[in-house]
């Protein structure tokens, strides 16, 4: 460790020892707990995932399946793409 790191180091404890004695230590834990809780929303984002279905698509399969019962779901993707969706 350089000298600069140890530096730091020491003057972060400091400076929390005093930020501990003019606030106290609940209004310290109140700040962590909503930095903790600003950091779980971010992380807990819905980012990327399956794309969203057009409704226009929905519409079509809902139809297909309603005039041809007993064809199946695995014929659905071929018909869409054949119908140019």
């Amino acid at each position: 460790m350089g000298w600069a790191s140890v530096f730091f180091a020491i003057l972060s404890c400091w400076m929390l020892r005093e930020l501990l004695a003019l606030l106290g230590p609940d209004r310290y834990l109140h700040w962590k707990l909503k930095k903790f809780c600003r950091y779980w929303r971010l992380m807990s984002r819905r980012s990327g995932g399956r794309p969203r279905i057009s409704a226009e698509l929905i519409e079509l399969i809902r139809r297909m399946s309603l005039e041809n019962p007993l064809l199946g779901s695995a014929a659905y993707p071929w018909r869409a793409e054949k119908a140019g969706l």
